[in-house]
């Protein structure tokens, strides 16, 4: 079957207020030590693996609920976001999608250090996101 392959790439960096603690020393700590802010969406599978139900959506008639799996590495100064797997939830239709796609995805998020006497840090996030997705042949119009 015919597929189509959307890869898609973004870097965003903003300004954060050094509190009490320093942002680099809560980077800097293992996948295990990591607060769940949102137990309701996020949920710890082991030390560095997590589950993560993205909101749900309307798609048309449809509604959809990516749930994700993805693993969290350190690394200098900051993590690496994996995605081991996507699935999505809903109605059948929606779930027989499950089986018709693929994705992968990296996010490296990571702080520089402050410059001396400055009480900002800039945070990075630097992610990179492939879905490959088979056509069904009635799609195509030829």
């Amino acid at each position: 079957a015919p597929k189509a392959r959307f890869v898609a790439r973004r870097s965003e960096s903003t300004s954060v207020q050094q509190l009490a603690r320093p942002l680099a020393e809560y980077m800097g700590l293992p996948a295990s030590q990591y607060s769940v802010l949102d137990a309701e969406r996020i949920e710890r599978v082991d030390e560095s693996t997590f589950r993560c139900y993205v909101y749900r959506f309307r798609f048309f008639a449809l509604e959809v609920c990516p749930v994700l799996l993805v693993r969290v590495d350190e690394e200098p100064n900051g993590c690496c976001i994996r995605l081991l797997s996507c699935k999505l939830e809903g109605s059948p239709l929606v779930e027989a999608q499950n089986d018709k796609f693929s994705a992968s995805m990296v996010n490296r998020v990571f702080c520089n250090s402050s410059s001396e006497g400055s009480t900002l840090q800039q945070l990075t996030s630097d992610a990179t996101i492939e879905v490959i997705q088979s056509l069904a042949l009635s799609w195509l119009h030829l």
